[in-house]
């Protein structure tokens, strides 16, 4: 008796798999890692509440005068750095306006030169445009890596389907 078994797994549904397996995992980590980020104060009771207001209230009093006091300091002061990094964009604005102005003289003037010498050079004279870049070891590689788990995947696949005795 030749029993034939055949077993059509779907790469994607392994592939699926997978991903919902490890996207839970991350998430289990990120919940575990951000579960005590939270508030670690206990509930207060009414006399602590009533204390603590208390305690606000008087502070707010003495702050809100030093605060009207180190605003109006506050102010002048932000009004004096506003007026100085006025004054340091222009000059920034100014050299770059100049250093713009030097750059376009040396490209025009570099692009003159260029131009009489390729008038005095032979014109049978061939150019060479250099070698093509090279790959890294870590470009080839990658690439390995990439090609070895599409043909096991590919392989998986296709014994997935071959009779088994």
């Amino acid at each position: 008796m030749n029993k034939r078994v055949c077993q059509g797994g779907s790469v994607i549904s392994f592939v699926v798999i997978g991903v919902v397996l490890s996207a839970l995992a991350v998430g289990a980590v990120f919940w575990v890692n951000n579960r005590g980020e939270g508030d670690v104060t206990g509930p207060l009771s009414f006399s602590e509440e009533a204390e603590r207001d208390t305690e606000e209230a008087t502070n707010q009093d003495d702050e809100s005068n030093e605060a009207q006091q180190s605003e109006q300091a506050n102010e002048e002061r932000r009004q004096r750095e506003a007026e100085a990094e006025k004054r340091q964009a222009e000059e920034r604005a100014e050299a770059e306006r100049q250093a713009e102005v030097a750059r376009r003289a040396e490209e025009t003037e570099a692009a003159r030169r260029s131009a009489e010498q390729n008038q005095t050079q032979a014109p049978s004279s061939p150019q060479s445009t250099g070698a093509l870049p090279q790959s890294g070891p870590s470009d080839i590689l990658a690439h390995a890596v990439i090609s070895l788990a599409l043909l096991g995947a590919v392989v998986v696949y296709a014994r997935s389907f071959t009779p088994r005795a």
